[in-house]
């Protein structure tokens, strides 16, 4: 009688672990379903009416550059640049660290001038010229493959690249070099008369 015992409990276990596993099932299925038909915004997908008041890509780039755009006036432009600021660094830290990784691995990759650049509300659609884009990958490119003591025109081409963006589309001069390859100061290694004293 132990054996046929043996048996019976392992399939009512067996059952019971099956049955679970479906309830299981069921419940993920019912929380998916109620989720879909949730109006949760969805994370990563930003509405750009409500960030540049619905321009994206390379129609903001022609707003912030002066080309004129349908129901657009120069206050309204200005009051996006700050936000845009943001969404252009982004964007060069990116095509600057494709460069680098690329640099490191040996080969060089098509440079797109639109991005998604992540923000902290989701994504939006960024777009530079191709001559900018190229120019911050490149240096990043040539970073990877260049010694430390060799770097000083790297960051020069980063600056002139810099400029002329921050010029194109009216927004304040910043040395882009600061923030793509920033300074560190390297701790100063005691000498003897550190020691002595």
């Amino acid at each position: 009688m132990g054996p046929q015992m043996n048996t019976i409990m392992l399939l009512l276990i067996f059952t019971g672990l099956v049955g679970m596993l479906l309830v299981v099932f069921f419940m993920l299925d019912r929380v998916n379903e109620i989720h879909k038909h949730s109006d949760i915004p969805q994370r990563g997908q930003i509405d750009p009416a409500a960030v540049f008041g619905g321009l994206t890509g390379k129609n903001l780039w022609d707003a912030l550059i002066g080309v004129p755009m349908p129901g657009w006036d120069q206050k309204r432009i200005a009051a996006i640049r700050p936000r845009y600021d943001l969404v252009l660094q982004k964007h060069l830290e990116l095509l600057f660290e494709d460069g680098k990784l690329d640099g490191r691995e040996g080969f060089a990759s098509p440079v797109r001038c639109d991005r998604m650049v992540p923000t902290l509300r989701g994504e939006i659609e960024s777009w530079i010229p191709h001559e900018f884009a190229s120019g911050i990958y490149r240096a990043g490119y040539a970073l990877a493959t260049t010694p430390e003591q060799d770097r000083e025109p790297i960051r020069q081409q980063i600056d002139m690249v810099g400029d002329a963006l921050y010029a194109a589309t009216g927004l304040p001069p910043n040395p882009l070099s600061a923030i793509l390859m920033p300074l560190y100061e390297r701790p100063k290694r005691p000498t003897e008369d550190d020691e002595a004293n």
